[in-house]
């Protein structure tokens, strides 16, 4: 279950997380998973927010505190 969408500040990816830990990063142009990911060690943990910025840098953060950055 997707619990957390974003959308690139282009326009042009959404992220989305989900109850497993899981990141997709999606091409929203060719409607392509360009990403998929695991947080290791967070099966279990539940996404609150998607955070970007202008590096090439997503922030994710799950609901019991954890939080990670990501390059993309």
């Amino acid at each position: 279950t997707i619990k957390c969408a974003l959308i690139s500040k282009d326009g042009s990816l959404l992220y989305t997380g989900a109850n497993s830990g899981g990141i997709k990063i999606w091409n929203i142009q060719s409607n392509t998973i360009n990403y998929v990911t695991l947080l290791a060690g967070s099966f279990w943990n539940k996404f609150r927010s998607f955070s970007e910025n202008n590096h090439g840098h997503l922030c994710s953060a799950t609901v019991d505190g954890e939080i990670k950055i990501w390059d993309i």
